[in-house]
Order: structure tokens, then C-alpha cells, then sequence
């Protein structure tokens, strides 16, 4: 078929660009590279943010940047972080935007996680998304939030830290 062996190279390429390769029940695949981790962003913050916006606005300092080396290449994102709502009874909305691409799992809502709480009980929350960009240009992933009305969104309290971890995947 369509085997090429280049020995100046020690690669081997089978099939052409668009055809399927079929690997055979019990085979295995070793060193593909596919699902390799190939770079990482952290980014930190413990600056208190505050809002009373009913509408989603961006966490200052709850960003990163990154740029895939492939368009196959995935991005894991995941965020973790104190909040809670200064108001007993508001809920806060958060979410993920890539740009801005609002990447919220409730696409009706808008939003990727809520929490309400009784006013200044103050929790740690975690999202991990994966994200399918499909670009080789920079990429800038922050965390946007929200709040009820009457209510005051406030995350990293008291200096706790929050992260901001990218994770570039090859696909």
C-alpha cells in the first residue's frame, strides 16, 4: 500500500493525509504521542475580586494564555478558587470564556458552575474543562462571574489563592 520508510529519519509513515488506519482488536499502540502532555500555564492570584454585576464580567487576574502547537491539540483547563456571595440568600454564576467564547457547559444559562451560600461562608471550587480550540494562535482562558441582584460576588477573600492551569493535550 501506502507504507514509506525513511531511514535518514527513522520514521515510518503509513497511509496518506485523510485515510483511516485500522489497529487491530488486542493490538497495541506505544509512543503514538497521542494524549501527551506537551506544555503548561499556571497562573495565580490571591487579589480579592468583588462585584455586583448581574451581568457575567471577567476576574481580574484569573487569566492565562497559551498557544497549542497543533490545531489536533486539546487544552485541559482547570481553575480552582475561594468564593462565596456576601448576601445571604444571592447565588453567584461562574464560568469559563476562551476569548470570547463563553465555554459554559449550560449553554441556556451561560454559565459553568453556581454556588450560593449563606452570606460570608466562604468554600474552595474546581472546574476542569477540556477544550477543542482547533488554533495554533494564542489563546487567553479566564474565568468570568456573576451575581443576583442585590447580591456581591466575592472571590479569593482573606488573600486565599486562586490558579488558573492549562494544559496543552496532543491530539
Amino acid at each position: 500500500g501506502n507504507n514509506i520508510i525513511n531511514e535518514s529519519s527513522n520514521t515510518i509513515t503509513i497511509g496518506a493525509s485523510g485515510d483511516t488506519v485500522a489497529i487491530p482488536s488486542g493490538a497495541t499502540i506505544t509512543g503514538s504521542g497521542l494524549g501527551k502532555v506537551v506544555q503548561v500555564i499556571n497562573a495565580k492570584t490571591n487579589t480579592q475580586f468583588n462585584t455586583t454585576s448581574t451581568s457575567l464580567v471577567a476576574v481580574t487576574n484569573l487569566s492565562a494564555a497559551i498557544t497549542p502547537s497543533a490545531t489536533s491539540s486539546k487544552v485541559l483547563i482547570m481553575v480552582n478558587f475561594t468564593g462565596t456571595n456576601a448576601t445571604a440568600g444571592k447565588t453567584t454564576n461562574t464560568t469559563i470564556y476562551r476569548g470570547s467564547t463563553n465555554l459554559a457547559i449550560q449553554s441556556s444559562t451561560g454559565i459553568m458552575g453556581l454556588f450560593s451560600n449563606e452570606a460570608s461562608e466562604y468554600k474552595g471550587y474546581s472546574y476542569h474543562y477540556l477544550d477543542s480550540p482547533s488554533s495554533t494562535s494564542a489563546l487567553t482562558y479566564q474565568i468570568y462571574v456573576k451575581t443576583d441582584s442585590g447580591g456581591t460576588a466575592q472571590l479569593m477573600v482573606n488573600g486565599n489563592t486562586a490558579s488558573i492551569t492549562l494544559m496543552e493535550i496532543a491530539g
